[in-house]
């Protein structure tokens, strides 16, 4: 099976220096690397949760497009996040974003992500609609 490595997607924080990309496609299978909310110049939008949760998924949305898929395509996800308070915050927002069409997924605490000002990182695998 071929598998395409997207590097650098367009609208998205460049990650090629840290030495991964940002999606790759195998198969019908796209692998989505942690998102978190930073715009396109890897600056965080907010030091508060849910705007950085928000832009999160905004950043999934992006590339899911680049790979020919949208949020409805996410078969699952791993969330992480650096305190717990913000997990019920966290459900609301995922449940909005992702409608009737929700996925199974993992939500764990960590104390800190590798953005220092991350308090939420999204990580997907979602599968190309036919």
């Amino acid at each position: 099976m071929k598998i395409e490595r997207i590097i650098e997607v367009p609208g998205l924080a460049g990650c090629g220096d840290y030495g991964y990309a940002q999606l790759a496609i195998a198969g019908e299978f796209i692998f989505v690397a942690g998102q978190t909310g930073t715009n396109e110049k890897g600056q965080m939008v907010s030091p508060e949760f849910i705007p950085q949760a928000r832009k999160t998924f905004e950043n999934i949305e992006v590339a899911l497009k680049a790979a020919g898929a949208t949020r409805h395509d996410i078969v699952s996800m791993t969330v992480f996040i650096t305190d717990w308070r913000y997990g019920r915050d966290f459900c609301t927002i995922r449940k909005e974003f992702l409608g009737e069409h929700l996925a199974p997924s993992a939500l764990i605490g960590i104390g800190q992500l590798a953005y220092p000002d991350a308090l939420v990182e999204v990580q997907c695998t979602a599968v190309r609609s036919r």
